[in-house]
């Protein structure tokens, strides 16, 4: 009966979190826009309801595995969804020219943000509270110098780049079409000269180098978890909401969407591997706790 309540239980958080997110869309959407037809508002409530049902089936798990007190998961989360989902895509569609971007696009963002890692907070809680992020930044403290995290962290942002230009490539062939000639002058695509985009990435990487460690050290060091996690949350928070970014063809929609995921994916291996650290007894699965006595060098 347990596992069958815990089978359920799931998808209903995902819709609650869903309906949270749709009513915040909505209301945000009255507010900033209060003439738009009826029609834009139903969308609104169509979208906020997919996305946070797909965010509570992509990050509630994550979220449930965060041993932090309330608040501090709270803030946590909230720091989290809001680097990946609204930071970081704002400053490359900013970068690119893309329709709406802007500091108007940020903070209409930010209601939708506040709501989804309230949510997450409320619905997903884990088993036990027996972490907090002063111990976790202690034992960070304690297992390497400051220099030594400096490094690998920036060392972390810039692999990004070369995670973002050989996804990017493979993609071309079938995205080109639509950066170019007319198609690109209707949807107002103007890409930014590759100087601006090789510094861009390099910021960017550095954000996401900085928002997967505590990551890896509530993991407890693991890169293999890390990078799974990693993957998973970065991807459900910055790549799938392309999907509902309805101003956008779907073919094109679709081909960032792949290109996006296969570079977080392949830099939360690369990060992982360079923040985590070897587990002292092989075999053993890791705690996702960061209790000293239980971390390997």
């Amino acid at each position: 009966m347990t596992q069958a309540r815990a089978v359920t239980g799931w998808p209903l958080r995902a819709l609650g979190l869903g309906a949270g997110a749709a009513l915040a869309a909505v209301a945000t959407g009255l507010v900033v826009d209060p003439g738009r037809p009826a029609a834009g508002h139903v969308q609104n409530l169509e979208l906020g309801l997919m996305r946070g049902a797909v965010t509570g089936l992509l990050i509630g798990p994550f979220a449930a595995r965060l041993r932090l007190p309330a608040r501090q998961r709270a803030a946590l989360l909230l720091a989290y969804t809001f680097v990946l989902s609204a930071l970081t895509n704002w400053i490359e569609s900013s970068a690119y020219n893309l329709p709406g971007a802007g500091t108007r696009m940020l903070l209409v963002q930010l209601p939708g943000v506040l709501v989804v890692a309230a949510l997450l907070t409320a619905l997903y809680p884990p088993a036990a509270a027996d972490a907090s992020l002063a111990a976790v930044l202690g034992e960070a403290v304690r297992r390497r110098p400051a220099a030594g995290w400096a490094w690998r962290l920036a060392a972390a942002g810039l692999l990004f780049i070369p995670c973002y230009i050989v996804l990017g490539a493979l993609i071309t062939p079938w995205v080109d079409a639509y950066w170019t000639g007319a198609t690109a002058v209707r949807l107002g695509l103007r890409p930014p000269p590759l100087a601006t985009i090789l510094l861009l990435e390099a910021g960017r990487g550095l954000l996401y180098a900085v928002t997967l460690l505590p990551v890896v050290l509530l993991m407890g060091g693991s890169r293999l978890r890390s990078a799974g996690w990693g993957s998973l949350t970065f991807c459900g928070l910055a790549a799938v909401p392309l999907l509902w970014y309805t101003a956008w063809p779907l073919p094109l929609r679709v081909a960032h969407l792949l290109e996006i995921s296969g570079s977080l994916v392949a830099f939360c291996a690369a990060a992982a591997w360079l923040l985590g650290w070897r587990q002292r007894q092989a075999g053993r699965r890791p705690s996702p706790t960061p209790e000293p006595a239980r971390l390997g060098r």
